[in-house]
């Protein structure tokens, strides 16, 4: 269910007929307007308005501070027309139990994972200064570091933009400072089994996201440990999304999860370089909260308070 809430035109929205809609929308200033996903509120907006207004925020792309909610059925259809949803686009995952034996409560998860354009809004707005959205972790690994940094140290170094472009997934990046990011956008990283239910799709007992056939390059960007390739644009055409809409939940990049032991975080999924089981839905593995590599990057989620 979408609710759209704006300033100073809710009312003109849920007034307008459906030739009016263009008219109010081109009126108005995309910075004020929010689309916000609840569960069980009746909209605002007549149902068949609702997908126009979808529809314009595809275009108008992300909008600061907002989220785009987006039904997973929608995606699938959006892709099914050549189209791609907008870079922080997210869709809700109910709350069930679900094939690998455990209950969760309902969660969004972003489509893709976050990219470069939205790391670098935060670094702009002072993210590696402000120590209010740090960790006390991620505070003494930056003292650590010897220095506070002004530019983040996910900036590969190069001219060749093989990973600074800005729809490819951030790469080279801590837990520490994806955690100060999710602190700064009001997000939150996937538990791991938040992580596997939305990797599945609703697929159950399946190697893959997609099933159980081989890896192709329409499913994933996957084997290019050798051949010295680099993760694709998220909104990359060709690649299909799982059943519930979401992008590259194998290959591409690995994604750091909540769950930790000591300095060591979990992280799921594969990345441009994996090939073979490191493909598999339920294949795990962790590394040091301050682990930089060029496949590491990480998926936000956002929670329902009860």
């Amino acid at each position: 269910m979408l609710k759209l809430i704006s300033f100073n035109a809710s009312e003109a929205l849920q007034t307008a007929s459906l030739p009016d809609m263009k008219q109010v929308l081109d009126n108005l200033d995309p910075s004020e307007l929010r689309l916000i996903g609840l569960p069980v509120a009746k909209p605002l907006i007549p149902k068949q308005i609702e997908k126009g207004i979808i529809q314009r925020f595809v275009r108008w792309g992300l909008i600061d501070n907002s989220l785009i909610i987006l039904p997973s059925q929608e995606i699938i259809e959006m892709y099914e027309r050549g189209e791609m949803p907008p870079i922080g686009a997210m869709v809700q995952i109910e709350a069930g139990e679900y094939g690998i034996g455990v209950k969760v409560d309902s969660f969004l998860i972003g489509v893709y994972a976050v990219t470069n354009q939205e790391i670098m809004r935060a670094a702009e707005d002072g993210l590696y200064q402000r120590e209010e959205f740090w960790s006390e972790g991620g505070l003494n690994w930056k003292r650590n570091k010897g220095k506070l940094m002004q530019m983040p140290l996910w900036l590969y170094p190069g001219d060749d933009n093989e990973f600074n472009r800005d729809d490819q997934p951030v790469v080279a990046v801590t837990w520490y400072e994806a955690e100060a990011y999710l602190n700064w956008a009001g997000l939150r990283f996937p538990k791991e089994n938040e992580w596997e239910i939305a990797a599945r799709g609703g697929l159950v007992n399946k190697l893959y996201p997609w099933g159980n056939e081989e890896p192709d390059d329409l499913n994933v960007h996957y084997g290019h440990v050798m051949t010295g390739r680099y993760p694709v644009e998220v909104n990359a055409p060709g690649y299909r999304p799982n059943g519930y809409g979401l992008f590259h939940t194998a290959g591409n990049v690995l994604e750091w999860c909540q769950e930790s032991g000591g300095e060591v975080r979990n992280y799921r999924g594969s990345s441009f370089e994996d090939y073979g089981n490191a493909l598999t839905v339920a294949h795990r593995r962790a590394a040091k909260a301050d682990l930089q590599h060029i496949s590491m990057g990480f998926r936000a989620v956002k929670g329902f308070q009860k």
